[in-house]
């Protein structure tokens, strides 16, 4: 197995944008979290379409089958999607590019998603899951992948572009395309971002962009004395454009989520914290199985459209129970009722 890399292909532009959130981050195991774990389980179903396997069986229950459903067309539309640009080329799938990018620096390395290789083309793939668009321009994990992809290939002479994708189901396809030599500038680049990462007296340079998925924001120093100074700037007045203090806003709210769910993992482990406590996640009652559950009320003469067990209650319509499954939401962080004044 490849030793995980200091300075990955998805956290390359954090330590381009702050050198000593390298550093930092390793203070910290990794976490994962619902998003997360629905994006490797969208990574894992369409790898397995694609190297002809037989899905995935070990896919948690607490995924119900519109959710099971939801997940398999988006890979399934992903691999039509890329066997649709692989037929002028040939794919490799899930390419671990860590030995070509180490030997840039030890601490780069990264697995490609897709990497096309074409006669005098190189097409590199990124699977992205999430709610949120992310852009292929100019983008530093895609550019990192495709650095490796391309001394991998073995063919730096023969190829002239590097085509960059970004796949992300409903939200769209994003493309960038550069040049060999430009790819090659980059390679430069990331020599000066490791000798930054490594510096004992690495800069912490608190931004949006860097702070957003970082696991040190809610111990950095940097971060902390950034959001204190706006929130303690009392007679702050918003300008009119509002760009700039929105991304003030976005800042402040960035620690103090960080902060906030750090304290609720220190209370869950059975922690304590002076004032404060952690109160259960409401309950609400899920379709197991919409689509089974609305054939079910068709059988009954029920045919019409349903929203929610909740809506069917008042209507005065029950359902069986294997139709319906609990589910709780997270715990939310309390004062204490005697600390409150």
């Amino acid at each position: 197995m490849t030793k995980h890399a200091r300075i990955s292909a998805s956290k390359i532009e954090r330590a381009y944008l702050c050198p000593a959130s390298v550093s930092l981050e390793e203070q910290y195991p990794d976490s994962s979290n619902e998003a997360a774990e629905r994006g490797t389980w969208i990574h894992k179903i369409a790898e397995t379409i694609l190297r002809n396997e037989p899905y995935p069986t070990t896919i948690p229950n607490k995924y119900n089958q519109d959710e099971v459903n939801e997940m398999l067309f988006f890979a399934s539309s992903y691999v039509e999607f890329i066997n649709s640009i692989a037929m002028s080329g040939t794919m490799h799938v899930e390419v671990d590019l860590t030995p070509m990018l180490s030997t840039i620096h030890p601490d780069f390395g990264g697995t490609a998603d897709a990497v096309i290789v074409h006669d005098n083309r190189l097409t590199v793939i990124d699977l992205k899951t999430g709610r949120v668009p992310v852009s292929a321009k100019n983008n530093l994990q895609l550019k990192t992948y495709a650095l490796g992809a391309l001394m991998e290939s073995g063919q730096m002479a023969n190829i002239k572009k590097i085509e960059l994708i970004i796949f992300q189901g409903p939200l769209g396809v994003s493309y960038d395309e550069i040049t060999t030599a430009e790819l090659l500038a980059w390679g430069d680049e990331m020599t000066v971002i490791a000798y930054e990462a490594n510096d004992p007296f690495a800069q912490a340079i608190p931004g949006n962009t860097q702070c957003k998925y970082c696991k040190a924001k809610q111990s950095c120093p940097a971060l902390k004395e950034k959001a204190n100074m706006v929130a303690k700037n009392e007679f702050f007045v918003p300008t009119d454009e509002f760009a700039g203090d929105l991304d003030l806003a976005e800042l402040v709210v960035t620690w103090a989520e960080a902060v906030q769910a750090a304290a609720k993992a220190k209370l869950a482990d059975g922690g304590t914290i002076e004032g404060w406590e952690l109160k259960p996640g409401r309950k609400t009652i899920k379709f197991a199985n919409k689509v089974a559950s609305e054939a079910y009320l068709a059988g009954n003469h029920l045919a019409f459209e349903i929203k929610s067990p909740a809506a069917l209650k008042k209507l005065g319509i029950e359902l069986p129970e294997d139709h319906l499954v609990e589910e709780r939401y997270s715990p939310t962080l309390s004062r204490k009722k005697n600390d409150l004044v």
